[in-house]
């Protein structure tokens, strides 16, 4: 079974976790999100590090990023820019 690690905690990575269950070869080690969510669980996976750990994990997982950008043409129109779940770019 190959180990996967989950980078991203947002709702995208539930629809991917969601993929993942019903797909037996593959088993979820945790996630890696920011550092204010570590300990967290989303949909009883645990936020087990943040992007600074990918080293350690890579000699023993592969890993599938769980970031999604969603925004719509009025929120690109925007002057002061995309709102991304609280920061703004």
């Amino acid at each position: 079974m190959k180990e996967l690690i989950l980078v991203g905690g947002g709702g995208h990575c539930e629809s991917v976790i969601n993929v993942i269950e019903a797909l037996p070869q593959f088993s979820i080690v945790g996630i890696l999100d920011v550092e204010e969510n570590l300990r967290n669980k989303i949909l009883n996976y645990e936020v087990i590090g943040t992007d600074t750990d990918i080293p350690y994990f890579a000699k023993s997982c592969s890993f599938v990023i769980t970031v999604c950008l969603l925004y719509t043409s009025d929120a690109a129109d925007e002057l002061d820019g995309v709102d991304l779940g609280g920061r703004r770019i």
